[in-house]
């Protein structure tokens, strides 16, 4: 027999051979990836379940004002951004000094700069919506 004549059909076989188990790993990673999606996808789904339940009746958010944008505020806390409607019928109230009384005020009391405490709720669609906001100046408690 020649050899030649042997190796090509048995290099061409061991050739198949490696692409059906190369084949077979790859459905099996991609079947094993897609279950670990769908369970954090889970995971995700209740969890914004629970936070836009009744049962959460607010959020507190903490940070600087970094933009206004129509009631759209965002704020900054430790290098990440957050933006929160601010209804018009929000109370927003001026933290003053401690020994003082804090003061209700309008929405355009709220500058870059400042830094806020907002009560929200998150909705089912997933836009956070503030219900208080507190404006946090110097001297206030926090």
């Amino acid at each position: 027999m020649d050899i030649k004549k042997i190796g090509l059909p048995v290099l061409i076989t061991g050739l198949v051979v490696v692409l059906i188990i190369g084949f077979t790993i790859g459905i099996f990673y991609q079947a094993r990836k897609d279950v670990a999606t769908a369970q954090q996808n889970q995971k995700v789904s209740q969890t914004a379940k629970v936070l836009t339940s009744d049962i959460v009746s607010v959020i507190a958010l903490y940070g600087q004002v970094t933009a206004i944008n129509g009631r759209d505020v965002t704020i900054l806390y430790k290098g990440e951004s957050l933006t929160v409607n601010i209804p018009a019928n929000v109370s927003i109230t001026l933290a003053q000094p401690k020994g003082t009384n804090s003061k209700v005020v309008d929405f355009s009391s709220i500058k870059i700069g400042n830094n806020l405490t907002i009560a929200s709720k998150i909705s089912e669609n997933g836009k956070i919506t503030a219900q208080a906001v507190i404006i946090v100046t110097s001297g206030s408690a926090q």
